[in-house]
């Protein structure tokens, strides 16, 4: 018997957690025996590895590093409409092929098999223990079933935001069929006093804003205005429809609102609005070098130039800026206190500023979750590093200090 792969993930597991594979051959009592195998990505072979089997014959086999490198920056925001960004870029597909090495002779692709692993991560408890005798298949089974035609968060379904906001969430769309977009302007009671729907064309992984401005422009109407109370936005699929998002348009007069775009723990684009009263400061680090007082100025020894410029001691020849922003959240529930622990762990993150998005990092190390019986009303406050160095003016060069 030829080398097999006997168990492995099943699609859209987690490309950040390890993807084993396990390997079987009747050949593998045979002396200096090892199974072969070859990663491929992109039509490429990526890695070739040989691995010697276990004491019980088996070879196992750790996809995940290689296929890692392969995750992508899917946040490409571009026009003005609900669909900003529509691709496969949220996963990777890869080909894993097995073979052997008999008594020097090596034979590969013996066993293929084509793979999907996503960019996303398992919860803290998640459920390792359901079977009681797990697999490789199983301990991955159905690992996004819930998210299947459905939107990518875990945030509370309910947002505040302003008329202006960009609001980002992604939708992951698993099936075929005709998908159609709803829009349901509400008032304070719930109701329902106007809609718009149309068909929209899906990838797998699709941004969507469900700003104010960006379904007006898809609605090809002044949909919602400024006055309006909120409205609901939700994506069906014949049989099947989407959890509904709510947005309530607020106005913060005393306070500008900014927005934070993260990748959450399911690998989807979330927005964060920080209402309250955010502050931004910035530190400066500076080189200098040391210079005589008394310089030589026409031929004589001065301290002090035709200008009356006083001889500088100290040059600053370059000063970096690193800017803080202190930011915090509207009063969130405790749903949304979950879900901004996400936040802090994002390894993706923008602020949102005159249009352009701007890396950042959140500083902090630590968070704490609140809860509504404990804690009641609250809120968040984060401390973000803009991922942008400035310098001021760089001096001149030596020939003029």
């Amino acid at each position: 018997m030829a080398a097999v792969i006997s168990e492995a993930p099943l699609d859209y597991t987690p490309m950040h957690d390890d993807l084993w594979f396990k390997l079987t051959s009747n050949n593998s009592g045979t002396t200096n025996f090892k199974f072969v195998v070859e990663v491929i990505v992109n039509g490429s072979t990526q890695t070739t590895v040989k691995l010697f089997p276990d004491v019980s014959g088996y070879g196992f086999y750790n996809a995940a590093p290689v296929i890692r490198t392969f995750a992508q920056n899917y946040f490409e925001p571009s026009g003005s409409s609900i669909l900003v960004a529509s691709n496969d870029k949220y996963k990777v597909s890869y080909t894993i092929q097995a073979g052997e090495e008999v008594s020097g002779v090596i034979t590969t692709n013996q066993a293929s098999g084509t793979y999907k692993a996503a960019n996303y991560y398992l919860p803290l408890f998640s459920d390792y223990y359901a079977s009681g005798n797990q697999t490789f298949s199983t301990y991955y089974g159905a690992p996004l079933g819930e998210y299947e035609d459905d939107f990518l968060t875990e945030r509370d379904l309910t947002i505040n935001g302003t008329f202006e906001d960009k609001l980002f969430v992604s939708f992951f769309r698993k099936n075929t069929g005709t998908y159609t977009a709803y829009c349901d302007v509400i008032n304070e009671a719930g109701s329902t006093v106007s809609s718009h729907s149309a068909t929209i064309t899906l990838n797998e992984n699709n941004l969507i804003n469900i700003g104010a401005g960006a379904i007006n422009t898809w609605a090809g109407s002044s949909l919602i205005s400024s006055s309006s109370y909120g409205y609901k936005f939700y994506i069906n699929r014949a049989g099947h429809s989407s959890r509904k998002i709510t947005v309530r348009i607020k106005c913060y007069p005393k306070f500008k609102p900014i927005n934070i775009h993260f990748i959450n723990r399911l690998g989807g684009i979330d927005t964060m609005m920080f209402a309250l009263a955010n502050r931004r400061t910035s530190s400066f680090e500076k080189q200098t070098f040391q210079k005589a007082q008394w310089q030589t100025i026409g031929g004589s020894k001065k301290i002090a130039d035709s200008y009356n410029r006083i001889s500088e001691t100290n040059v600053n020849f370059n000063i970096n800026h690193d800017n803080k922003l202190t930011l915090i959240s509207d009063w969130i529930s405790e749903q949304d206190s979950y879900w901004a622990q996400q936040l802090v762990a994002s390894p993706q993150v923008y602020i949102e500023q005159n249009s352009g998005y701007f890396p950042a990092t959140i500083d902090n190390s630590g968070y704490e979750f609140k809860y509504d019986n404990i804690n009641k009303t609250f809120n968040i406050e984060l401390t973000a590093t803009i991922g942008r160095v400035i310098n001021s003016q760089f001096r001149w060069g030596h020939r003029y200090l």
